[in-house]
């Protein structure tokens, strides 16, 4: 099995104390690849979100997504991209 490119990444979900993880992060200079935002309360099969929709419409108007149906599948495509 080839050797996986470490990967380093922060669960945010645009509070305040998600954000402030980013930020000190940031300030102090520890590796951070990619910040991550899972909308976790979502029905698939009747297109159902359980977030409030302003705050669903404020982050995709401002961030660019990896849309998937797994992580895991996300962390596969980086890796591939990165093992040129």
């Amino acid at each position: 099995m080839p050797k996986m490119k470490k990967f380093h990444f922060c669960a945010c979900s645009f509070g305040k104390d998600s954000l402030a993880t980013v930020l000190l992060a940031l300030h102090h200079n520890e590796p951070l690849d990619e910040v991550v935002f899972t909308e976790v309360m979502y029905d698939n099969q009747r297109g159902i979100s359980g977030e409030d929709p302003r705050h669903i419409e404020w982050v995709n108007n401002r961030f660019i997504f990896a849309k998937c149906e797994r992580f895991e599948d996300y962390l596969n495509n980086q890796n591939k991209n990165t093992n040129h």
